[in-house]
């Protein structure tokens, strides 16, 4: 499910399959090739989430966490707390949309902090990557911005180069990060789905090379 290269020219992380094999035993997850278009307009700041229950009409675990409401909110928010090194934050915002009779499974803290094997992975994974995508020279709270991007079918696929940290595009972030990596390189976007009213991160491609 998760490969990395320690030498930062080959990673694949899917967010949403290590979510799921902890509150479901094992969902597939799937990644999206498509680009979506976009329009810069006022980034949204991970600040401005508020926490809200979300209700469910099926047996699926429930969030104790913010149920965003756009997805700038959830990539803004996840993003945050992948740069922060926090992954039980970024777990609260992932989710793995319902699948054929498998009901939608959403971040909640009885997941995000159990001592699961898979969950432990989830959380070492989200501390390497925000090693690669935290500003060198970082100082007090990061200022995490997404520029909106149209969705698609219920799903947003963000770029790299559509979230900014303290005014810095990811992809410049994750570049300045590694030895010999080119922007033409890095194929980075985080998804973010639409669940029963509320924005969640589904999916991370984070591939270099």
């Amino acid at each position: 499910m998760t490969s990395q290269n320690r030498s930062g020219r080959s990673v694949r992380w899917m967010t949403a399959v290590l979510l799921a094999a902890s509150v479901a035993g094992g969902v597939t997850g799937c990644s999206s090739d498509s680009d979506s278009g976009s329009s810069e307009k006022p980034a949204a700041d991970a600040s401005s989430a508020a926490p809200k229950e979300q209700g469910s009409k099926e047996p699926a675990a429930q969030s104790s966490g913010p149920a965003q409401a756009s997805a700038r909110e959830a990539v803004a928010t996840f993003a945050t707390a992948v740069v922060k090194g926090e992954p039980e934050k970024a777990c609260l915002v992932m989710a793995q949309p319902a699948a054929g009779s498998q009901p939608a499974q959403v971040g909640s803290a009885e997941t995000c902090n159990s001592d699961d094997p898979t969950t432990r992975e989830m959380r070492e994974n989200v501390s390497r990557v925000g090693e690669s995508v935290r500003p060198k020279n970082l100082t007090g709270e990061p200022k995490v911005e997404v520029a909106e991007v149209p969705p698609a079918d219920g799903k947003v696929l963000v770029p790299a180069g559509k979230i900014t940290v303290n005014g810095q595009p990811l992809d410049d972030v994750i570049v300045a990060n590694s030895t010999g990596v080119t922007k033409e390189q890095l194929d980075v976007k985080v998804e973010s789905s639409e669940i029963e009213g509320a924005w969640w991160v589904t999916n991370v491609e984070y591939n270099i090379g």
